[in-house]
Formats: C-alpha cells, sequence, structure tokens
C-alpha cells in the first residue's frame, strides 16, 4: 500500500512539474499523511492506536477522501489487532459522516458490531 502511495506521488509531482511556486493538487497524498501511514505500517501493540489518531488529525491538511481510505485500510489490516482496525473503522464511519454520508456512516457503525440506538429507558 505504501509503495501504491508513493508512486502514485511521484507520478502525480512528475506530472505537474515540481516548481517551489506550485499550488496544492488535488489527488496528491499530502507528505504529513504519507509518512503517519508510514509509521502505521511499523506499529506494533498500543502504537497502532497513536499512528490511527495521526491520521484522522490530518483531516484538516490532507484530502477527506484520502483520510477516510487510509482509516478504511487501517480497518481491515492484518497487521493489525482487533482492537485497532476496530478503532479504525469508527473513525473511518466519522470520516464517511463528516463528508456528508450519514447513512453509510451508520451502516459502517451498525458493521462494526456496534448499538445504533438504544430502546426506550435506556435498555437494550
Amino acid at each position: 500500500m505504501r509503495r501504491l502511495l508513493i508512486s502514485a506521488l511521484a507520478l502525480t509531482l512528475f506530472v505537474t512539474g515540481g516548481s517551489s511556486d506550485a499550488q496544492a493538487v488535488p489527488g496528491v497524498f499530502h507528505p504529513d499523511l504519507l509518512r503517519a501511514l508510514d509509521t502505521l505500517d511499523h506499529a506494533q501493540g498500543p502504537e497502532a492506536y497513536a499512528a490511527i489518531d495521526r491520521i484522522w488529525s490530518l483531516w484538516d491538511r490532507a484530502e477527506a477522501g484520502q483520510i477516510e481510505e487510509a482509516l478504511l485500510g487501517a480497518s481491515e489490516s492484518k497487521k493489525l489487532g482487533a482492537d485497532a482496525q476496530a478503532y479504525a473503522g469508527v473513525l473511518a464511519a466519522f470520516a464517511r459522516a463528516r463528508r456528508g454520508d450519514q447513512k453509510g456512516a451508520n451502516h459502517r457503525v451498525r458493521a462494526l458490531g456496534y448499538v445504533g440506538r438504544l430502546s426506550e429507558g435506556g435498555q437494550l
């Protein structure tokens, strides 16, 4: 996954030119996102939570779709424990909601096994 992201970045830089006065190009991965993905790729145990949080914290700098895809990738990664996968899945659902798809976000949360809503009186 990391090589694919780096290849996409290199190709985009080649096609658009790497001049210093270039504006941000949609579709180019933010360098901080690439570093965060690399950190996640090497994370073990509780470090995975910090790496996932770092990806989430880039929401205002990287493209929203790229953040969501990175979180979805983490939620399906066999390198991570089930707890870190679930955490990434919840944040991916939050990302989906932030992008305006509340129905899709609810579906993702239910697919993770979380309760969708409480019944009357707070009883499950």
